[in-house]
């Protein structure tokens, strides 16, 4: 079957040409690829680890935000709500008490439970409740607050 296509007939040598133009182009897009997801991988750590120790300064010193070229490094706090899975419950069971919970607390809008959705739902409860995960939700939300550094724009002239 060498030299032939699946159907049997030979190829033309334009064809040929073709086939060979495009899976050269293919392997040499699919290389590149895989040096890139590997450059990635390598910028991804160095990342990580410069965001923890800036995280650190930014809140040792007091600062919010600091302008760099162009951009504008910040620190950014996160709220999200952890699920608390009692024992001799599934996750699954967990967030239907959640459900059910918020329900009863007259939350009728709460069909399912939705990260995001719980996300915003929390905090304004704990808005309401003087800064507390009201019961008895807070059975199985504990709430987290995290800080994150973040980069708004883009840094003139490479940010060597």
């Amino acid at each position: 079957m060498a030299g032939k296509t699946a159907v049997g007939k030979k190829p033309t040598k334009k064809k040929v040409s073709k086939i060979t133009k495009d899976a050269r182009r293919y392997a040499t897009l699919v290389n590149k690829r895989r040096r890139l997801e590997d450059e990635s991988k390598v910028l991804k750590k160095e990342i990580d680890a410069l965001e923890e120790a800036l995280s650190e300064l930014f809140i040792e010193e007091g600062v919010g935000s600091i302008r760099v070229g162009g951009a504008t490094v910040h620190i950014a706090e996160e709220f999200w709500p952890e699920l608390i899975v009692p024992e001799g419950m599934t996750k699954d069971e967990a967030k239907s008490e959640v459900v059910k919970t918020l329900v009863d607390m007259g939350r009728e809008s709460m069909i399912g439970y939705n990260h995001m959705s719980m996300r915003s739902l929390v905090k304004e409860l704990m808005e309401s409740h003087d800064g507390e995960v009201p019961e008895p939700l807070g059975t199985f939300i504990q709430p987290h607050t995290d800080h994150r550094v973040r980069v708004r724009g883009m840094v003139k002239g490479g940010g060597k």
